[in-house]
């Protein structure tokens, strides 16, 4: 028991010898000529301080400095050289902690004006660097630390040791412009495996780190940068070329000042990590090729509600943004602040735009995925949203336009069938509606002043739906009553729009209403390309009266093969002989020349004639023919029967050679001509012929 107890007193006094005395750091140190906060180093003298050493005097416990106590170091891995290159005036350096000395450069920088000092190393060795001061004024000549190429050496500690010898550690600003411009640019200086380069300034000036570590290659890690107060160029190809670095620094400045961050990680091709909570960027060229080059892959941090653009001047097109989700959209586009995106931040405000739509199309409404639109703007083509915290579907959703289809008022024995609207593209089929015995004859459809194609024919006809309404209008022509176009034979009946129906077909059937309501003639006989039909309208009349001169006049009725020249010679007497025409005078001729047929002749109502002897005898070698015809006409339209038992001499316009008098007649019953003179001045039988053209 008793030794147990021994062993117990003496692991007390060990542990309070412990707390008074502590362990000596050999990291601390000093410049020599401003001490650090740890003043007295162990074993030294101090009245009032806690605790006494073996010779009586009283110990302070040893200081264990802060990382931001550590003055800007270099310690070297291998033997070698240290080159400062334009060593400013109050520059200093403490090796393995021994007495300070001054940096005089003594020899000439290679291809520079500038002079450098090189300072021997050996593996192990550490440099402190103080100074009272940047003396950096302009571009040229900056101060510059680095390792001869093959030396291996890295970097740590507080750079504000090169401000100010003594209070680095409690530096928070920097004040002088390009206070440390290109310090380590260009160099052979690597990241130190635990400790880190310090830039604990919050509050910068204008190029204070501008090149720090430009075209530094082997600097694996940034230090870290806790600057809230930015200046011009502060940070301008802070890191330009360093092709080991793969995180930035946190940037935690939320209002950028100009060019602050230009250029400042310029081809730093694998970086892949940046986070950045600047919510103020709109200085000039803040960010301009900052990101250029970087790796095409990583991860972007940023704060919320900062519409960055996406390229090297802002975040990288292909980069993630922490944070954000998806934006899928089909038929439009979503965009940022006028930037196209794919994807956005919840809470950010997100444009989407759907596309212009095709011809004949407008936009309907959104289909969309989570709600995020609502019943009022859903149909709007432009549409703002607040990005949720997932992802989002959108699609534009498109419908026809339907384009009216408009039938002119004004047409005319017809009309027609067709919708109302019709989408573009869309066939459209038009159906006409003859009014009877018409048929469709054309079709227009018109977009303004362009004409559409129009296919089809008889009565339906189609065109394809323009993007714009149109007109239609049509034309009906009335379809010919006859088979054929104009009588060409004997039999024929003539219609009185010049079309003709053949005996071969009449023979055979009966007659429509329509053709028996338009016939007015039958041909009796053909010559050549004039076919001599006779009228279907019969009448009793005499040629002359009593006191007329064509009584006793032969020249006029001496005409026998022509009954055009007769009529001519009493109604167009050029000679005067016949001057004396009238209606109560020639009444026959008259009545020829005025021949209303049933009043169903329409446009065909001249030439008409009382026939010669010639001519009669043409209609009487036909008469059957004749006959057959004017029985299918019928009594309506046609004097049947043609030939009767009162009505058999039918009077001619040829001169009786026997009797100035007279004129011939034709007997029906057996053609003759010779024994049946007649007086003009008596009342007989008449019918008209007329010649119809029958060519082709």
């Amino acid at each position: 028991m008793k030794k147990m107890a021994k062993v117990l007193t003496f692991l007390m006094c060990a542990a309070l010898a412990f707390t008074f005395w502590g362990c000596e750091n050999p990291a601390a140190s000093t410049d020599g000529e401003n001490k650090t906060p740890q003043e007295n180093p162990v074993g030294t003298s101090t009245p009032g301080t806690q605790g006494q050493g073996t010779n009586g005097t009283t110990q302070t416990p040893a200081h264990v400095p802060s990382d931001l106590e550590t003055p800007l170091t270099i310690e070297v891995a291998s033997d070698g050289q240290i080159i400062i290159k334009n060593p400013w005036s109050t520059l200093k350096y403490k090796k393995n902690g021994g007495e300070a000395v001054n940096v005089i450069a003594d020899e000439q920088e290679p291809n520079s004006h500038g002079m450098q000092k090189t300072i021997e190393v050996s593996r192990g060795d550490k440099l402190e660097f103080f100074a009272a001061g940047s003396e950096n004024t302009t571009a040229a000549y900056p101060l510059t630390i680095t390792c001869r190429y093959g030396t291996d050496c890295s970097a740590y500690g507080n750079v504000m040791s090169l401000l100010n010898s003594s209070n680095f550690s409690t530096l928070t600003e920097i004040t002088q412009e390009k206070a440390f411009y290109k310090l380590f640019c260009d160099n052979h200086i690597k990241s130190h495996n635990q400790k880190n380069i310090l830039l604990p300034a919050t509050i910068l000036s204008k190029d204070c780190y501008n090149n720090m570590f430009a075209y530094s290659m082997e600097i694996t890690k940034a230090p870290d940068l806790p600057a809230t107060t930015l200046a011009e160029g502060c940070y301008e190809q802070m890191f330009d070329y360093c092709r080991q670095l793969t995180r930035a620094p946190e940037l935690l400045a939320v209002t950028l000042a100009k060019e602050c961050y230009q250029k400042m990680f310029y081809q730093c091709a694998n970086i892949q990590y940046i986070k950045c909570l600047a919510t103020d960027i709109r200085a000039e060229n803040c960010t301009t090729d900052w990101v250029k080059d970087v790796s095409n892959t990583g991860t972007f941090v940023k704060a919320n509600g900062v519409n960055w653009s996406r390229n090297e001047n802002g975040i990288p097109a292909s980069w993630t943004i922490e944070g954000e989700h998806t934006i899928t959209v089909t038929g439009g586009v979503a965009s940022v602040n006028g930037q196209t995106v794919t994807k956005a931040e919840a809470g950010v405000e997100v444009t989407v735009t759907a596309n212009t739509p095709a011809t004949g199309k407008e936009f309907d409404v959104w289909l969309y995925n989570p709600e995020i639109l609502n019943e009022n703007n859903e149909h709007n083509s432009r549409v703002t949203f607040t990005m949720p915290a997932e992802n989002v579907t959108l699609e534009a959703s498109y419908e026809d336009i339907y384009y009216s289809i408009n039938v002119d008022s004004a047409i005319a024995n017809g009309s027609l069938s067709v919708s109302s609207r019709a989408a573009y593209n869309q066939t459209v089929t038009i159906s006409a509606n003859p009014s009877e015995y018409y048929a469709l004859n054309s079709v227009t459809v018109r977009n303004g002043e362009t004409n559409v194609i129009v296919n089809g024919d008889n009565n339906t006809r189609t065109f394809t739906m323009p993007a714009g309404n149109v007109t239609i209008s049509a034309t009906f022509r009335i379809t010919p009553i006859g088979t054929k176009k104009r009588p060409t034979e004997v039999g024929d009946i003539v219609f009185n729009d010049g079309t003709a129906l053949p005996a071969s077909i009449y023979n055979t059937r009966n007659l429509t209403d329509r053709e028996k309501q338009n016939a007015i003639a039958v041909v009796a006989n053909v010559q050549g390309s004039r076919c001599l039909s006779v009228g279907l309208k019969q009448d009793s009349k005499a040629l002359c009266s009593d006191n007329s001169i064509g009584k006793t006049n032969t020249t006029v009725f001496s005409h026998d093969g022509d009954a055009r020249a007769t009529r001519d010679a009493i109604c167009n007497d050029n000679n005067s002989v016949i001057t004396d025409y009238s209606q109560d005078n020639y009444s026959a001729i008259y009545w020829a020349q005025n021949y209303a047929g049933f009043n169903n002749l329409n446009n065909i109502t001249n030439d008409w004639l009382i026939p010669s002897k010639s001519e009669l005898l043409l209609v009487y070698n036909n008469k059957s023919v004749i006959i057959t015809a004017t029985e299918k006409i019928g009594s309506s339209y046609a004097t049947v029967p043609f030939v009767n038992e009162t009505t058999t001499h039918y009077l001619t316009v040829s001169q009786s050679s026997e009797n100035a008098e007279a004129v011939y007649r034709v007997d029906f019953t057996n053609g003759d001509t010779q024994n049946h003179q007649y007086h003009k001045t008596w009342t007989g039988p008449v019918l008209v012929i007329r010649y119809f053209y029958c060519g082709d």
